[in-house]
């Protein structure tokens, strides 16, 4: 299992410097993990590229629908980030 930031996410499914690394890492993943606020900052990630024209018109819609999709298909695990799910995080990453 490993835990995929939304800035991991958003070489998957847009053009980014090591986004061919990422998809591949991702499609042989045996698990991705990742919070729920997640789909949260890659819509505001990808609407902000097609602004900036990174992305063309549609198409933050379109790779966003693309994400949805492999956290309904279960590619992706959203782990609801309650409280208990915050203190373990800051001790886990107290550990490392």
């Amino acid at each position: 299992m490993s835990y995929w930031d939304t800035s991991c996410l958003v070489k998957v499914y847009t053009p980014e410097p090591d986004s061919l690394l990422f998809r591949n890492h991702l499609r042989t993943s045996l698990r991705c993990v990742t919070s729920d606020i997640t789909p949260l900052e890659f819509w505001s990630t990808v609407r902000r590229k097609e602004s900036e024209g990174i992305l063309a018109p549609g198409e933050a819609a379109k790779v966003q629908a693309a994400l949805d999709g492999d956290i309904s298909a279960g590619l992706i695990k959203v782990v609801i980030s309650d409280g208990h799910v915050r203190s373990r995080f800051r001790l886990f990453v107290d550990r490392c």
